[in-house]
C-alpha cells in the first residue's frame, strides 16, 4: 500500500507493506509478500481483517460523517477523524 492511500493505520497495524506508486516498487512489494513464510501472510491478512471490521464497517463510518457534520454544525467539537486541523481548505470551510 502507498503512504498516498491516505490509511496510515494500516501500516500502524502492521497489515500491509509500504510502497511506492511505480512498477519498481510495486513489483519489490510484491516479491517481499511472497517471500513471507505462510504464517506471516495469513498473519498480516487476519490483522488486516480486524482492523477492517473494527474501523471500516458502514455503522462506524455513518458515526464518523455524523461527528464530522455535528462539528462543522459548531454542535460538537472538532471530532477525531479530522487528522490536520491545519489545512488551509478545511479551515476557510469551516470558518
Amino acid at each position: 500500500m502507498t503512504p498516498q492511500c491516505n490509511l496510515p493505520e494500516g501500516f500502524h497495524a502492521g497489515a500491509a507493506l509500504e510502497t511506492a506508486a511505480n512498477a519498481n516498487a510495486i513489483a519489490t512489494a510484491i516479491h517481499a509478500v511472497t517471500s513471507l513464510a505462510d504464517t506471516e501472510r495469513e498473519a498480516m491478512g487476519k490483522r488486516g481483517r480486524e482492523l477492517s471490521q473494527s474501523r471500516y464497517t458502514w455503522p462506524r463510518t455513518a458515526a464518523d460523517l455524523s461527528d464530522v457534520h455535528q462539528w462543522l454544525c459548531k454542535r460538537a467539537p472538532q471530532p477525531q477523524t479530522i487528522v490536520d486541523d491545519q489545512d488551509l481548505m478545511m479551515m476557510d470551510i469551516v470558518a
